[in-house]
C-alpha cells in the first residue's frame, strides 16, 4: 500500500483561511451594500477553487428566488466568476469579496459567484476550496472534540495546515493530529470520491454499480477492505490463512465485455488487477471456474481469459456469461 507524505503549506501572512471553507456573516443584501458591522468580515477567496464537498448545490439568482441548477462532484474545478467580483487580476492573487447572504428553505447561506463548467451560479462559500489547497480520505477513524465521529472513507480538504471536514462544514483544526489519519494517495482520493458518490445515490443499483466502479478500479487502495464490505465480496482465505483451491473447467469460447471492466490476477476481488478492458471488447476464454460467486448483485462464474491479455473476469461483465 503506498501513501504520500502531506506537505503542510503555511498561508501567507494576514490571509487566514482565504477561500471557502469558513462561514461568516457579513449581512449583505443583493444589492450587494454590506451592513456597517460587516465591513471588517470580508473574507479572502482565490480567483481558481474545487468543490469541497460531494454533489455541492449550485444556484441560479436570476430569479425571485434561488433556483438549484446543478451539483458538481468533490473536487471538481471551479472558478470565481469575474462579471460578479471585480478585481480579479491574477489566478494565484486571493480577492476580497464580501458573500452574499440568502436563504435557501429557511436556512441561511453565504454564496460566492462562480463559472462551473462555463456555466455561471452560486455556491455556498462553506463548498469552496481554493486551488492552493489539497484533497485527502480518511483512512482511518477520527474522533472530533464534540464527539462527532469522522468515519473511514470520508471526505478532506486540507488548507495550509488545517483541515476541513465537508461531512460537517467544520475545520477541524491543526492538521498534524490527524495526519497518520488521512491519505493523499490519487487511487484512495479516487475511491473515496466513487464511495461519496455511491453514498449521494442513496442506495439502489446506481450506488452498488459506483462500488463496483471503486473495487474494479483501485483493488490496492487502503479503502479496498471497506468498499469489499459494503459489496458483500466473499472471503476467499480459509481459517489456516492458505488460498481456498479453486476449482475450474475448460471452457474455450469468446464473449464480450458488458462494461469497462477489470482483468484480476487470479478469480479474486481483492487479488491484483492486470489491466481494464473497455465496454463491447472481444475475449476469449480458457477456462472458468465450476462455482459461482454470489456477490449483493448477483451470482456468477470467474472466467480466465488469454486475449486481448491473460488474467481472470468475473462473469456479471460479460456479456452472455453465467
Amino acid at each position: 500500500m503506498k501513501f504520500y507524505t502531506l506537505t503542510i503549506v503555511m498561508l501567507l501572512a494576514g490571509l487566514l483561511i482565504p477561500a471557502g471553507c469558513r462561514r461568516d456573516d457579513p449581512g449583505q443584501s443583493r444589492s450587494g451594500s454590506p451592513s456597517a458591522d460587516s465591513v471588517e468580515k470580508l473574507n479572502y477567496f482565490y480567483p481558481r477553487g474545487y468543490t469541497a464537498i460531494q454533489s455541492a448545490p449550485v444556484y441560479d439568482l436570476s430569479g425571485d428566488q434561488p433556483e438549484w441548477i446543478g451539483a458538481p462532484d468533490f473536487w471538481e474545478e471551479l472558478e470565481l466568476n469575474p462579471d460578479e467580483i471585480k478585481g480579479i487580476t491574477n489566478p494565484d492573487k486571493a480577492v476580497r469579496y464580501q458573500p452574499l447572504k440568502t436563504y435557501i428553505d429557511d436556512e441561511a447561506v453565504f454564496l460566492i459567484p462562480i463559472l462551473w463548467r462555463g456555466r455561471p451560479g452560486w455556491i455556498s462559500s462553506l463548498h469552496y476550496a481554493p486551488y492552493s489547497a489539497s484533497a485527502g480520505v480518511f483512512i482511518q477513524q477520527a474522533t472530533l472534540k464534540d464527539g462527532r465521529v469522522l468515519r473511514v472513507g470520508e471526505l478532506a480538504v486540507i488548507e495550509g495546515n488545517r483541515l476541513f471536514a465537508p461531512v460537517y462544514n467544520v475545520h477541524v483544526g491543526n492538521i498534524g493530529g490527524s495526519l497518520s489519519r488521512i491519505s493523499v494517495d490519487p487511487d484512495d482520493i479516487d475511491a473515496g470520491k466513487l464511495i461519496a458518490r455511491a453514498a449521494a445515490a442513496r442506495g439502489g443499483e446506481r450506488s452498488q454499480a459506483l462500488l463496483r466502479e471503486a473495487a474494479e478500479k483501485f483493488p490496492e487502495s487502503a479503502l479496498f477492505p471497506m468498499i469489499a464490505d459494503m459489496l458483500n465480496l466473499p472471503k476467499r482465505v480459509a481459517e489456516s490463512e492458505t488460498v481456498t483451491e479453486i476449482k475450474t473447467e475448460r471452457l474455450v469460447a469468446i464473449f464480450s465485455t458488458a462494461a469497462e471492466t477489470t482483468v484480476y490476477s487470479s478469480p479474486d476481488f481483492s487479488s491484483p488487477a492486470t489491466r481494464q478492458i473497455g465496454q463491447y471488447s472481444n475475449v476469449k476464454t480458457t477456462k472458468r471456474t465450476t462455482s459461482p460467486e454470489t456477490t449483493r448483485t448477483g451470482s456468477a462464474r470467474w472466467y480466465h481469459i488469454n486475449e486481448p491479455v491473460e488474467g481472470w473476469i468475473f462473469g456479471l461483465n460479460l456479456e452472455g456469461a453465467d
